[in-house]
C-alpha cells in the first residue's frame, strides 16, 4: 500500500507520461517495437536479424572513434593507423573490434540468408524482403572491399589494385568505372580520398536507407512461422517480443561481443609496412574475396571476364531475383529438393574455393613501379623524344614492363610478361597487334588506354615498343606476312624498296 507522500509523485509521472505521450506517441512506439505479438513465441534461430543490427552498431561506433585519428592520404594514411594502434587509448582494441566485426558481420549475414533461405521467408508476400536483403549483402562486401584500401598498407594497396583491374572487366563501363573510383589511371592520393569517402558516408548511407526498408517490410509481415507448426499451436503459443525474445537478443549479443573481445585479443590487425608502388608485393585479398581469386585460375586470357564479370554477376542476379523464381509455394526445405540442392551446390561450392584457395596460399600477381629511376634510359627512343614517347611509357607502360622494356623484375609473379628486347617477341606481333593491346589491354592485368590516351599518344607507345629490339641490336626482320616495325602510321606495302633515310 502506497504511503500518502508517494501519491503526489505517481501521479506527477502519470501527468508526465501522459504529457509526453500525447507530443511524441511513445506508447505506440512502444507497442510496435516491445509488444509485437510473436507467433510460436521466443526463439533463438530467430536472433540473427538482431545480432546484425548489434555488429552493424558496433561497426558505426568503431569506425567514428577511428575516424577522429585517421588521415585519408597516401603520406599520412598508415603513419595515422599506426599512431591509433600505439597511442591512442584503447585504439588498439577499437581497430581490433572494427577490423574483426566487418568479418563477424559478413558470417552472420551469410548465414542469416542461408536460414532465410531454408525456411523459406522468401517467398509471397515476403519476395521483396529478401530482395533488399540481397542488395544488403551487396552493400556489405562494397563496405568491406572500400575499407580495406585504408590503411594504406603493402596488402591493403596491392589487393586493391587487383580489385579495381577486375572492376575494369566490365563490359562497356568498367575502363571508365575504374577511372572514376580511382580518381585516374593509377591508384594514388584521389582514390583514398575517394574509398574513405564511400566508407563513411555513401555506403554507410545507403545501408541506413536499405536497412530501414528491410525492416519496414518485416514489420508488415512479420516473423517468418515454422513450417511444422500448425496455425492453431502457433496462435497458442504466441507471446510479445518483451521480454522472452529481446532477453534472447540481448544474450546472444553479449555472447558474441564476449567471443569477438577474446579474438581481438589474441588476434592483432595485420598490417604490412606503409603501401609502395615502387616494388612488388605477393598480397592476399581478404578472406572474404578468395573464392573469386581462385575462380579466375579457370579462366585465362580472354575468357578471364567469365570469373571476373559474368559467373559473379549471374549468381546474384539469381539471388535477387529467386523469389520470383522459385514458384513452389511449399516452405517446409523437404517439399522443395531443386532450391535447397541448389543453395547446397552453392554454399559448399564457395566453401570449397575458399579454403582450397586459403590452404595452397593463394596469392595475387601485381605490378611494380620497379626501380626507375635508378635505370639508364634505354637508347632507344631516338626522334621519339620529341613527342615524349618515352615519358609515356615510364609514365603508363614501366609499372610492369620497366625502362628498359624487359619487365624481368615481374617475371616470377606474371610469366607471361613480354619481353620488348626479344627479337623473336617482336617478330610474331604486328603493329595492328600492338596498337590494339595498347587501346584495349589485357584486363585485369593490363588496362586499356584507349580513353586515357590521344592516337597519336597510342601510336608514340607503339613505335616505342618496337624500338627497343634496335637498342639491344637483336631486331630482325619480322616474320613472313607481318607488318614491319616503322612507321605506324603509313606502313609500307610488302616487296616495296625502303625509302631513302635522310642524311644527319
Amino acid at each position: 500500500m502506497n504511503s500518502p507522500e508517494q501519491k503526489p509523485v505517481t501521479q506527477e509521472r502519470l501527468k508526465l507520461a501522459g504529457f509526453l505521450d500525447s507530443r511524441t506517441k511513445f506508447r505506440m512506439l512502444q507497442h510496435h517495437l516491445l509488444l509485437e505479438p510473436l507467433p510460436g513465441g521466443s526463439r533463438w534461430a530467430a536472433a540473427f536479424g538482431s545480432l546484425l543490427m548489434f555488429t552493424f552498431v558496433m561497426q558505426i561506433v568503431t569506425g567514428i572513434l577511428l575516424t577522429m585519428n585517421y588521415a585519408p592520404t597516401v603520406h599520412a594514411a598508415f603513419l595515422s593507423v599506426v599512431f591509433t594502434r600505439k597511442q591512442v587509448p584503447l585504439g588498439w582494441l577499437i581497430q581490433r573490434l572494427h577490423y574483426w566485426g566487418s568479418s563477424a558481420m559478413v558470417i552472420l549475414l551469410l548465414l542469416h540468408m542461408v536460414q532465410v533461405f531454408l525456411w523459406g521467408a522468401y517467398k509471397k508476400p515476403r519476395e521483396f524482403t529478401w530482395i533488399f536483403g540481397v542488395i544488403l549483402l551487396g552493400i556489405t562486401m562494397a563496405l568491406a572491399f572500400t575499407g580495406y584500401l585504408l590503411p594504406w598498407d603493402e596488402q591493403a594497396y596491392w589487393a586493391s589494385k587487383v580489385g579495381m583491374g577486375i572492376i575494369g572487366t566490365v563490359p562497356l563501363i568498367g575502363g571508365s568505372l575504374r577511372t572514376l573510383l580511382q580518381g585516374g589511371p593509377h591508384l594514388g592520393n584521389l582514390t583514398l580520398t575517394r574509398f574513405y569517402t564511400m566508407h563513411i558516408l555513401i555506403l554507410p548511407g545507403l545501408l541506413i536507407i536499405t536497412l530501414a526498408v528491410h525492416l519496414y517490410l518485416f514489420r508488415i509481415h512479420g516473423v517468418t512461422p515454422p513450417w511444422w507448426e500448425t496455425p492453431e499451436r502457433l496462435k497458442l503459443q504466441e507471446e510479445p517480443f518483451w521480454p522472452g525474445q529481446a532477453l534472447k537478443d540481448g544474450f546472444l549479443a553479449l555472447l558474441l561481443l564476449c567471443i569477438l573481445g577474446l579474438w581481438c585479443w589474441f588476434h592483432p590487425v595485420p598490417l604490412a609496412g606503409m603501401a609502395d608502388p615502387a616494388k612488388a608485393y605477393n598480397a592476399r585479398p581478404a578472406w572474404y574475396f578468395m573464392f573469386l581469386f581462385e575462380l579466375l585460375k579457370f579462366f585465362q586470357g580472354k575468357y578471364e571476364i567469365i570469373g571476373t564479370f559474368i559467373l559473379p554477376g549471374l549468381f546474384f542476379a539469381i539471388m535477387l531475383f529467386w523469389p520470383f523464381l522459385d514458384r513452389n509455394p511449399a516452405m517446409s526445405p523437404r517439399r522443395r529438393p531443386f532450391a535447397v540442392s541448389l543453395m547446397a551446390v552453392c554454399v559448399f561450392g564457395l566453401l570449397g574455393l575458399e579454403v582450397f584457395s586459403i590452404e595452397t596460399s593463394q596469392v595475387m600477381p601485381v605490378r611494380s613501379l620497379s626501380v626507375i629511376r635508378n635505370l639508364p634510359m634505354p637508347a632507344a627512343a631516338g626522334p621519339l623524344q620529341q613527342v615524349r614517347a618515352a615519358a609515356l611509357f615510364s609514365t603508363n607502360c614501366a609499372a610492369c614492363h620497366e625502362v628498359n622494356g624487359t619487365g624481368d623484375a615481374l617475371r616470377t609473379a606474371m610469366p607471361k610478361i613480354p619481353n620488348f628486347t626479344d627479337a623473336t617477341w617482336q617478330a610474331a606481333q604486328t603493329n595492328a597487334a600492338i596498337l590494339h593491346r595498347i587501346v584495349h589491354g589485357k584486363p585485369p592485368y593490363m588496362p586499356p588506354f584507349g580513353s586515357k590516351l590521344t592516337a597519336p599518344q597510342i601510336q608514340a607507345l607503339a613505335v616505342y615498343v618496337r624500338h627497343f629490339s634496335k637498342a639491344t641490336g637483336t631486331a630482325k626482320a619480322p616474320a613472313p606476312g607481318r607488318h614491319a616495325a616503322t612507321p605506324f602510321s603509313k606502313t609500307r606495302p610488302a616487296g616495296a624498296p625502303p625509302k631513302p633515310r635522310p642524311a644527319h
